[in-house]
């Protein structure tokens, strides 16, 4: 009979934890951001994202990109949609303004403390308080940099909400040449070729790459190409 109080009792708090909608508290780290940005503070609280909405500037599409890239990488890492508007949040909402800090929406979030010039080509600011979130680019690199930089303070709320760890980021490049070698993907592997550069190139702040084209791949447009290097090959052995 106990055995059985029991077993029902354990069952009733496993249904309820199933059904539950609390969210679960992430593990804060001293470094939550890869690679480490040079200037860096975080604290323990976090702004809640059920009302944001993602602010772009107006005009054309590529000074709108960095806000859609920021809406398309956070709906495929946690499936929740962020809306993307121009110009300014309807009321009540959290905005997160995403662009160049040459555009004046952004000028005017960051208050001064980022110029086109400082902290420089490639640099980005990030801030998240209790109020709002600003990712500005000194240009439009820095702009995309921010946004892979955001993306990794931001955690799931409950089971349809996110929330951001607040704090600020100010970051510039260590090195002006980081480049990566690749071989020429197929066309088949064209879509992983696109994430391989969103979520591992942008993330880790390259800014190059040398593309290898060899003849271990047919190139239907230039046969040329792999029967010379065939030859080679024949050649050295």
């Amino acid at each position: 009979m106990y055995l059985a109080i029991l077993l029902t009792a354990v069952f009733v708090v496993v249904l309820l934890a199933a059904f539950a909608d609390e969210p679960d508290l992430p593990v804060w780290h001293s470094q939550p951001v890869w690679p480490i940005p040079r200037e860096a503070k975080y604290n323990d609280a976090r702004l809640l994202l059920t009302d944001a909405v993602i602010v772009v500037p107006t005009g054309d599409e590529k000074a709108s990109y960095p806000g859609r890239l920021l809406s398309e990488i956070i709906a495929d890492e946690h499936m929740v949609a962020l809306p993307v508007v121009r110009g300014k949040a309807p009321k009540g909402k959290t905005p997160i303004i995403v662009g160049q800090v040459s555009e004046s929406i952004v000028a005017d979030a960051v208050g001064g403390r980022v110029t086109p010039d400082d902290p420089g080509p490639e640099g980005y600011f990030v801030k998240v308080d209790d109020k709002a979130i600003v990712i500005a680019g000194c240009d439009y690199r820095g702009a995309l940099y921010g946004v892979s930089t955001f993306v990794q303070l931001v955690h799931k709320w409950g089971k349809k909400s996110l929330a951001a760890r607040r704090g600020t980021i100010r970051d510039w490049p260590f090195l002006p040449t980081r480049w990566v070698h690749i071989y020429i993907p197929g066309r088949e592997d064209l879509p992983f070729f696109r994430r391989y550069m969103r979520d591992f190139l942008l993330r880790w702040k390259f800014n190059g790459m040398i593309m290898e084209v060899g003849g271990g791949m047919r190139l239907e447009k230039h046969p040329e190409i792999s029967t010379g290097w065939r030859r080679t090959v024949k050649e050295w052995y």
